[in-house]
């Protein structure tokens, strides 16, 4: 069972982390995009951000001194002596293992020291990681905007999995999980694998959107959220005036 401690700080997806994506998608939300201003706006919010995550990590791992002091943490994680971190090669060898781990961190980054909130590899949850991250997602939000606007029989495809996020998320998780149910244990980079995932997503969409209209779990979310205001209205006009 999933500890309040791992749901929030720890977990693959830490909720302390990955709600500074929700509310920047609610502040985004509830901006006016149909204005040039405001894409303007975004586009340049998004770059400043993305070199700020890019190129902060950049110079904090490099200029700094970041990546060899998380060498020579692991070098001494593993049983080396400093004395071999002084070795060119070896201290080579050691940034090279450092950044493989960078890379394959999911979650939380380790804490053997705070250098490694340095790090700006996908999944690691550091400032710098969320500031590229949110940067990008501002700058694809631009760019899939001025395309919708000028190539809309072509962007339809993709618009169509936009109308719908909350099903097409929850429903590639499902699929990965009747596959890996069915098929057993995968690998990510196995052929065709994530083709299929976006090809399936996208065919789906379209089919839904084409056929039904709004997608079954955002219209499941509407009703009950349409649901709940009128039993909250009821409520209302029940309770007695106040004196």
């Amino acid at each position: 069972m999933t500890s309040l401690s791992e749901f929030l700080l720890t977990g693959y997806y830490p909720a302390i982390t990955f709600m500074v994506f929700v509310f920047a998608g609610m502040a985004v939300g509830r901006l006016d995009l149909g204005t040039a201003a405001t894409r303007a706006r975004l586009a340049v919010t998004g770059a400043v951000l993305a070199v700020l995550g890019y190129a902060g990590s950049w110079v904090a791992l490099h200029v700094f001194g970041g990546l060899d002091r998380l060498a020579e943490a692991s070098g001494s994680s593993v049983g080396y002596p400093d004395s071999v971190a002084e070795d060119p090669q070896m201290r080579e060898f050691l940034r090279e293992q450092v950044m493989e781990e960078a890379h394959s961190i999911s979650g939380q980054v380790p804490t053997d020291t705070w250098w490694w909130l340095a790090v700006g590899t996908p999944h690691t949850g550091t400032h710098f990681e969320m500031a590229e991250a949110v940067g990008q997602a501002l700058l694809v939000l631009v760019v899939c905007l001025w395309l919708a606007e000028r190539a809309r029989v072509l962007m339809y495809p993709l618009t169509s999995v936009g109308r719908m996020p909350l099903t097409v998320y929850t429903g590639h998780l499902l699929v990965i999980a009747v596959v890996v149910g069915v098929l057993g244990p995968m690998d990510w980079h196995t052929p065709w694998l994530l083709e299929g995932l976006v090809i399936g997503a996208v065919a789906f969409a379209l089919a839904w959107r084409l056929l039904v209209g709004r997608g079954p779990l955002e219209a499941f979310l509407a009703m009950s959220a349409d649901n709940i205001g009128e039993l909250y209205q009821e409520n209302r006009r029940s309770r007695p005036p106040a004196p």
